[in-house]
């Protein structure tokens, strides 16, 4: 299974709807370990970032939210826990320069 697959069975929601919260939540993790290059071992985050993308849609900004009796509330930092588990994998920045080792076929 991909992780399409993966977060369109999680979310109930179609492929192509998947695929475009997937897509961003890998951006998100590129950005948070100042990677350019996407590798597998951030799959299960992904996933869960991605995941978490869909459920806050349309809820951006809301602390907690409140409709016919039932009550929700937000962890305020819930990109920044799920992003945490990537913190392994990030990147240093030395002199304004991120040293990546990219693989030989992208060079």
């Amino acid at each position: 299974m991909d992780l399409v697959e993966i977060v369109a069975e999680r979310t109930g929601t179609s492929q192509g709807r998947a695929k475009i919260y997937v897509e961003m939540a890998k951006q998100r993790a590129l950005a948070h370990t100042n990677r350019t290059v996407y590798i597998t071992a951030m799959d299960f985050c992904v996933a869960d970032l991605a995941c978490a993308m869909y459920f806050r849609e349309g809820m951006v900004g809301e602390s907690s939210h409140s409709e016919g009796g039932i009550t929700s509330t937000f962890q305020s930092s819930t990109y920044e826990d799920i992003l945490s588990t990537l913190n392994n994998l990030r990147l240093i920045r030395a002199g304004g320069i991120v040293h990546e080792k990219k693989p030989e076929g992208n060079q």
